[in-house]
């Protein structure tokens, strides 16, 4: 048994950007940067990783209403690294997560933050609910 899944938490780099195929299927394609300190404690550089992110369907379509460039979200689904060559002929990686899972991290300030997983849109109960 194998088993590929990543989380990842960053931020979108990019307006997401809506496309439909041929067949009518919604495609949501955005980038997301991760960046962690490395070094010693005197001497700490910071390491940016970008990903390319798709998500499909009705989760392609809710992703595009709410994911905004800049904004810190988290991302679940497996990875893919595609080799190509560039305009140089030199050989380049990508990293490719397809997303199942989707949530905007931030504060309520910042609006509603919804959870999208499995192409089910759950918002945050904004109720408080009534003590018995």
């Amino acid at each position: 048994m194998s088993f590929n899944k990543v989380t990842l938490i960053g931020n979108l780099g990019c307006e997401p950007q809506l496309k439909y195929t041929p067949q009518g299927k919604a495609v949501c394609e955005f980038t997301v940067a991760t960046s962690q300190k490395k070094g010693s404690s005197t001497e700490t550089k910071e390491e940016t990783v970008w990903f390319n992110i798709t998500v499909w369907d009705r989760q392609a379509e809710i992703a595009r209403s709410y994911l905004t460039k800049g904004k810190q979200v988290y991302v679940e689904g497996p990875l893919r690294i595609e080799q190509y060559v560039d305009k140089t002929g030199k050989p380049r990686y990508s990293l490719e997560v397809t997303a199942n899972h989707l949530e905007l991290i931030g504060n309520r300030s910042e609006g509603i933050l919804p959870t999208i997983a499995n192409n089910q849109l759950e918002l945050p109960n904004l109720v408080p609910s009534k003590a018995s």
